[in-house]
């Protein structure tokens, strides 16, 4: 059996053509098929309060501010019944969510 040069040529043809189709089906494929991502709705609402905070950044900006200060200061007092208290209606407030 005898194959010339014109028929090699058309074979690496059919052959190029059949690779092109497989490329393109395994494109369509991987694209429809990507990776999607759920927000949850406590995610959603962590986002909308950040949100809120890059609107009015100077409020906190100023606050920390002077914390800092009357830290440096030697000023800044911590009342222990209003921390306990804040903690603890935290962890009631966690524990309702679970």
């Amino acid at each position: 059996m005898r194959i010339d040069n014109i028929q090699g040529k058309n074979i690496q043809k059919l052959y190029q053509n059949q690779q092109n189709l497989l490329n393109k089906e395994n494109k369509q494929t991987s694209r429809s098929e990507g990776d999607k991502m759920n927000i949850s709705s406590k995610g959603l609402q962590i986002k909308k309060l950040a949100d809120q905070l890059e609107a009015d950044p100077g409020i906190r900006a100023e606050k920390v501010a002077r914390l800092k200060q009357e830290i440096a200061d030697g000023n800044y007092h911590i009342d222990s019944e209003k921390l306990a208290e804040s903690l603890m209606n935290e962890i009631e407030l966690t524990r309702g969510d679970l």
